[in-house]
């Protein structure tokens, strides 16, 4: 660094501009050689992570316009936008199932231990048999049995109330752990389809779109139809693989090619997928109907 008694003229620290900066540091003028920049290398996580991140950037442009409206339904209201939300999508998925409070620790485990090493009054063969046998000759009428009020002392060991109490609560611990472990599923991919039809005759026209294939299940955000011809009721629905119809939404729009729109949140399970029923669509009608949500695995 150089101190000159002062800066030169205008012309002239422009013209030295990438070789030598002038400027004021304290009050005092100073001259230093132009500062470089030696770009850092990006490590390969990063590099993944730059060429995914144009990629959603450039596709967000394309989008079909029913999708770009559900990410800005999405935004509404908070500090991103809806690209922000496209991309948080595409690399890491909009929403992220949180373990419950009932899934087994060791901690819950370790309590189911000492709950059943607590257990000392339990039933074994040997009585369970003693009191099977004593019962089949109290259920033999043929002897003539004694009446008493007084209460019928149980066999030595035999379970108690108290005691099928504990076991009941060890095994619903055990049972609660069991069900969780069924249903552990992590974000692995988008969902979106996109089905158009031209209608041949006049008559009510179902849209099936693609089942869920074993293994995964779909979480469905978002529906949209019309028929771009005639004004015609339309239902959005979802059919389970048993063939059984849940209506999510019927409308009749008010003008030919409306959109009639569903939101919200739909849980597809294996072969279970989505129709779109167009009742008594007319000749030449063209049907559309888009999908957009996210799939999960085990």
């Amino acid at each position: 660094m150089a101190k000159p008694d002062q800066l030169p003229e205008y012309n002239i620290i422009d013209g030295m501009k990438g070789i030598v900066d002038y400027y004021y540091w304290k009050g005092i003028a100073v001259a230093r050689r132009w500062p470089r920049y030696f770009a850092r290398k990006p490590t390969a996580a990063e590099a993944i992570n730059q060429t995914d991140f144009a990629y959603i950037n450039k596709l967000y442009s394309t989008l079909p316009p029913i999708i770009i409206e559900a990410l800005q339904e999405h935004a509404t209201g908070t500090t991103q936008i809806s690209k922000d939300y496209l991309v948080r999508a595409y690399l890491k998925g909009l929403f992220t199932l949180m373990p419950p409070d009932y899934y087994a620790t060791e901690e819950t485990l370790e309590a189911v231990r000492v709950i059943l090493a607590a257990i000392t009054d339990y039933a074994t063969q040997t009585t369970l048999a003693a009191l099977l046998t004593e019962l089949a000759l109290k259920a033999d009428l043929t002897e003539t049995q004694p009446i008493s009020a007084a209460a019928l002392p149980l066999p030595a060991g035999a379970a108690t109330q108290a005691t099928l109490a504990d076991a009941l609560t060890a095994l619903q611990i055990i049972d609660g752990f069991a069900d969780a472990q069924n249903t552990i599923w992590a974000y692995y991919d988008r969902y979106t389809q996109t089905l158009s039809h031209t209608k041949v005759g006049a008559a009510t026209y179902d849209m099936d779109f693609d089942p869920v294939p074993a293994g995964e299940v779909w979480v469905i955000e978002n529906i949209s139809a019309r028929d771009a011809g005639t004004i015609v009721r339309i239902y959005l629905r979802g059919r389970t693989n048993a063939g059984v119809l849940v209506n999510l939404k019927g409308e009749t729009p008010a003008v030919a090619s409306d959109w009639i729109i569903w939101g919200g949140r739909l849980v597809l399970m294996y072969q279970d997928h989505l129709r779109i029923s167009f009742i008594a669509a007319q000749d030449g009608d063209i049907l559309t109907g888009n999908v957009w949500g996210y799939k999960m695995k085990v």
